[in-house]
């Protein structure tokens, strides 16, 4: 049930939600209005509120907003191994994205210590295509992990909205991801869940994958490697090197997913396109 209208100035004012000094213009003696979502739909209009925002306060979740130095904005996505949240620095002003460990996990002392793991490791990786990792935090009994926020897609949604992609644009994402990937690998950072929703494009083609939080681990982080070799990752296959399954794996989801090529499973990792060639090779 939607809030009252005192409730709900309450909660902004409460919450901080909105920078002091902003709600006065909106709420009597200065303004009247009739009700909670009149007040709503006058601060989404006139964007001292998101849509989302809005909405969570009219149910009386205002303080869920908050998380630690972060107003959350909106939400990006949800999936079993947690929420992604679009937010911002407090005082820095700088948008992140915020990847909320779910509270099933949260309860689990190994599963967080493995995602501080994760954290710590990905925070060392920079790279035009790779996802940086800002910092690792706790707020209100929640992990969460910030992360670059890219303003853009995905590529999953990407080729569900207009179909594969022309193949030159195929081929700029694969060798972009690959050589994320590579660079990932190369610095001990293993990716666990390759699919086309964790290649994220911005609005200039840049492509990055998501290498940090529960789809990523440190390579030598116990039962995910090999044995007799603690810096090879068990799940990577018969790919000679460990930067051979980057480059490998990440051209053949890619290529799959622009429609371009045959299955992953038919091509040889030796007929994989080197880092920085124009064209596949083979």
């Amino acid at each position: 049930m939607p809030a009252p209208l005192e409730q709900f100035v309450k909660q902004i004012a409460d919450s901080g939600v909105v920078a002091p000094g902003k709600l006065e213009n909106f709420v009597p003696p200065e303004a009247q209005p009739k009700d909670a979502q009149e007040l709503a739909r006058q601060l989404v209009q006139s964007r001292y509120l998101t849509r989302f925002q809005a909405q969570e306060i009219l149910l009386g979740r205002a303080k869920s907003l908050i998380l630690g130095n972060y107003t959350i904005l909106d939400k990006i996505g949800a999936g079993g191994m947690g929420q992604v949240f679009k937010a911002q620095h407090r005082r820095m002003e700088r948008v992140v994205a915020i990847k909320m460990l779910p509270a099933t996990i949260t309860t689990d002392a190994a599963a967080v210590a493995r995602f501080q793991r994760e954290a710590k490791a990905a925070a060392k990786l920079e790279h035009p295509n790779v996802v940086a990792a800002y910092d690792a935090d706790e707020a209100n009994g929640l992990h969460f992990l910030v992360m670059q926020f890219v303003e853009g897609s995905d590529l999953a949604a990407l080729v569900k909205k207009s179909g594969p992609v022309l193949i030159d644009r195929a081929l700029d994402y694969i060798l972009q991801a690959a050589r994320g990937l590579d660079y990932a690998h190369k610095h001990g950072v293993v990716h666990r869940d390759i699919n086309p929703s964790n290649l994220l494009l911005d609005s200039e083609g840049t492509g990055r994958p998501v290498t940090a939080g529960p789809s990523s681990s440190p390579a030598n982080s116990g039962k995910n490697t090999t044995p007799g070799n603690s810096n090879r990752p068990a799940n990577l296959g018969r790919c000679p090197r460990l930067t051979d399954c980057a480059r490998f794996a990440g051209m053949a989801w890619i290529a799959r997913e622009a429609g371009i090529i045959r299955q992953p499973g038919a091509i040889a990792p030796g007929h994989a396109a080197p880092i920085g060639s124009k064209t596949p090779t083979g």
